[in-house]
């Protein structure tokens, strides 16, 4: 039966209350039916999302831990649609701005994401994704994608038994021997959009009738479907070379301001801990992200902010949160939250406006 739930602040997350409604353990439990080895995901669940809140959108997808943090300004709004059986979480996210995403895969799995008609092209971990590849990573590896505005991508995260077992059985190795650099070269353009339309016809379906991925017969065909459309086209994959130094360096003057966001930081701090100039760490950041070291470290406290605003309890003030993140100049700052989020810091502090639609059969 379909549902359909706004959420409103105060509130419980969202991915609680798709775990409430299915009657599944929440994003971070295992199930484990009896007579089946330990599934990975709640099967049969099918989630329709759409929201105007970058946390919200990602709370509901089960099993991962990522943090989105939005990187252009304008109101974000976004969609998801999420499948699962025991062993698989398939699906189709967008949204209409440009985002990092950071974090890891579900427990047990690996993750594959096909993008779709993505102009320019995505980054992962600080590189231009070519057209004819895909990206994939496994649990316990972290992942760094940076969406252009206005993405839109295939994600499928699947038990890592049942895709070696598959690949070994296809290739007669590992399904790691033709990923370099957590990516897969397809081959061609045309591969890759194969690979789309395949993944996107059997997502429809199961869209259309998701009972049936409670039979266990039935999911094992959906899951052998969807690796079969991906194993019968991936090629042997070309070499990388190592990304540039001033990526590294911008990699790892990301986790510094990352870890100390709270803190002043100036420019000079970034380069001494880096131990880079100030022209070598700008061309690394412009690379990996679009901007300057400075306008990254702006765009991830006032990310901080609107989490902390959204969250605030009873009798905090926006200027408590503003200078808290080190955001001194409070009109400046009132100026450039609007810009960026397309609402004044006090309308998210006061007014529930972030809605969040929850659809699930």
């Amino acid at each position: 039966m379909r549902s359909e739930t706004v959420v409103r602040r105060p509130r419980r997350s969202v991915g609680s209350i798709v775990a409430q409604r299915t009657n599944v353990p929440g994003a971070e439990e295992v199930v484990r039916p009896k007579n089946d080895q330990a599934a990975l995901f709640p099967a049969g669940l099918v989630t329709t999302v759409q929201s105007r809140d970058i946390d919200d959108l990602t709370a509901t997808t089960v099993g991962w831990n990522r943090e989105c943090t939005q990187l252009r300004a304008g109101r974000f709004f976004g969609k998801s649609a999420v499948a699962h059986t025991s062993h698989m979480q398939m699906g189709r996210v967008s949204w209409n701005t440009a985002i990092q995403a950071r974090g890891q895969a579900p427990r047990g799995t690996r993750a594959i994401a096909v993008p779709i008609g993505v102009n320019p092209a995505p980054s992962f971990c600080g590189a231009s994704v070519g057209e004819e590849e895909i990206v994939t990573e496994q649990e316990g590896t972290e992942v760094d994608l940076r969406g252009a505005k206005t993405c839109e991508f295939l994600m499928v995260s699947i038990g890592v038994n049942v895709l070696q077992r598959q690949a070994t059985a296809l290739w007669g190795e590992p399904f790691e021997s033709r990923v370099v650099d957590g990516r897969m070269n397809l081959g061609s353009v045309a591969a890759r959009a194969g690979l789309a339309h395949s993944w996107s016809s059997v997502f429809a379906r199961v869209q259309r009738d998701p009972a049936v991925l409670s039979n266990p017969y039935v999911a094992r065909m959906v899951e052998q479907q969807v690796l079969s459309a991906l194993l019968g086209i991936a090629g042997t994959p070309a070499g990388r070379s190592l990304p540039p130094r001033r990526q590294v360096l911008a990699r790892r003057a990301e986790e510094f301001m990352r870890g100390r966001i709270d803190s002043p930081i100036t420019l000079p701090d970034v380069c001494d801990w880096v131990g880079a100039n100030e022209r070598s760490l700008h061309m690394g950041f412009l690379e990996r992200f679009g901007m300057s070291p400075m306008a990254y470290l702006k765009v991830l406290r006032l990310n901080r902010v609107r989490r902390q605003l959204r969250d605030a309890a009873p009798g905090t003030s926006v200027t408590d949160v503003a200078m808290h993140a080190g955001f001194l100049h409070l009109g400046r700052f009132a100026k450039d939250y609007g810009r960026f989020f397309g609402e004044r810091p006090s309308a998210t502090l006061r007014h529930p406006t972030h809605r969040c639609s929850v659809s699930t059969k």
